[in-house]
């Protein structure tokens, strides 16, 4: 429900009274609700390799997180001395959420999952030096 704020007024209109601080709580109670809460997933960790090169991939992440996430955390792993390039991203992004990498190392990076969980994975080469894990998740609570 929207929030109706109320303009509070010395020595006047509206007085402080029980329902109004009701509302008040009621309001934080909700706001409260919608702050996502972040989940570590601990364990063994399914990774993907790109089967597609040089164009985004579609990850469906449903058997790793569950009905309800709105973002995930992905470690991204590069095992080549070489330079490419890897991205993440919302499915459906027209964003070229690219990353320059070079030499061996990784990385994590927060994305937007959609509502049946699938996000875009990109690898600028064809010889599979990248790797894509899930490392937890953010969920209203």
């Amino acid at each position: 429900m929207p929030y109706t704020k109320t303009v509070w007024v010395n020595g006047g209109a509206p007085p402080i009274s029980a329902a109004n601080l009701n509302n008040l709580e009621t309001q934080y109670d909700e706001a409260v609700a919608q702050i996502p809460i972040f989940t570590e997933l601990t364990g063994t960790y399914t990774e993907k390799s790109i089967t597609n090169f040089d164009v985004w991939e579609d990850w469906d992440i449903s058997g790793i997180v569950p009905v309800g996430t709105i973002y995930a955390e992905v470690m991204v792993t590069h095992i080549s001395a070489a330079t490419r390039y890897a991205g993440v991203r919302k499915n459906g992004s027209a964003l070229e959420r690219k990353y320059y990498c070079q030499g061996y190392f990784c990385f994590t990076t927060m994305v937007a999952v959609d509502a049946n969980r699938i996000i875009e994975i990109f690898s600028s080469t064809e010889n599979n030096n990248f790797y894509y894990a899930i490392k937890g998740y953010w969920k209203p609570a």
